[in-house]
């Protein structure tokens, strides 16, 4: 009677055994590996990272003035070609022109006549009318002049968006100029590749080349390079003398609560492997 309950022991053992074998193949831990990826890349785009102490979600750190003004397209850099100079400039600042003085505006002023007062009135009598006149007009408009003058409006609102946007330069739409979130372009996240091996995911950074930058210059950084230095932070002295920080911002790591949920799922998971056994 003894080797009943140890068989039932082994029993139990084998397809506990089983069902961890049949859910830790390739094809599930790809599943899990994706997910994983998944997380990083959401959190990270929501502005959040890891701790490195806690393990926890953090907020990722905040830009420096200079980055932000990058991002907005409101600081870049160019070449003086004679003396081959690299200088910053805000592209979107013009030159505001000087008003010239008017000729008269130095002399003296003239005493007015009587005459030159009814003059001026009756002028003034005369505009009032115009203005009632053309109020006038402006009611007795047809619905299709009205229609044609409000698709007219829209068109140039439409133009002077597109041009904000240009501005903009190559600034992705999962962001904005201030948002501490790692995605200028979204190539860095984007590339983030994941594998599942046997018992094992894998998620990493690769070593391929990034594209270009927010105004499309090319950048000489991998997709790996690119972020070890968000990983630990650095300060890029630009040749034309500006400072530009990145902070520390660590990301490429799952959360406690991200690490719980995987867990969770692998449990159920084989749980639902054991009871089809």
């Amino acid at each position: 009677m003894a080797e009943k309950p140890e068989l039932v022991i082994k029993g139990l053992s084998q397809r506990i055994r089983r069902s961890i074998n049949d859910t830790f193949a390739p094809s599930f831990t790809k599943k899990v590996a994706k997910m994983a990826r998944n997380q990083i890349v959401k959190r990270t785009r929501l502005g959040f990272g890891v701790d490195k102490t806690s393990g926890n979600q953090v907020r990722l750190q905040k830009l420096s003035d200079n980055y932000k003004k990058v991002r907005a397209g409101k600081l870049q850099f160019a070449t003086n070609k004679t003396t081959d100079q690299i200088f910053a400039f805000n592209p979107n600042k013009r030159k505001k022109k000087k008003k010239k003085k008017s000729k008269g505006a130095s002399r003296a002023a003239k005493p007015v006549t009587p005459t030159e007062i009814n003059d001026s009135e009756s002028k003034k009598t005369t505009k009032k009318a115009r203005k009632t006149k053309f109020k006038t007009k402006l009611k007795k408009l047809s619905k299709k002049a009205i229609k044609g003058a409000s698709k007219a409006v829209t068109k140039i609102k439409k133009r002077v968006a597109g041009k904000k946007k240009k501005r903009l330069g190559r600034l992705s739409s999962k962001t904005s100029p201030s948002k501490s979130n790692l995605t200028a372009t979204g190539g860095m996240l984007d590339s983030l590749e994941f594998k599942g091996l046997k018992n094992k995911i894998l998620i990493e950074v690769p070593d391929t080349q990034h594209g270009p930058d927010l105004f499309k210059n090319p950048v000489e950084l991998t997709h790996a390079q690119l972020a070890k230095i968000h990983e630990k932070g650095a300060i890029i002295r630009h040749p034309s003398g500006v400072k530009i920080e990145i902070p520390e911002r660590r990301f490429f790591d799952l959360s406690k609560s991200e690490k719980n949920g995987i867990i969770r799922f692998v449990r159920q998971s084989i749980l639902k492997k054991y009871k089809k056994k």
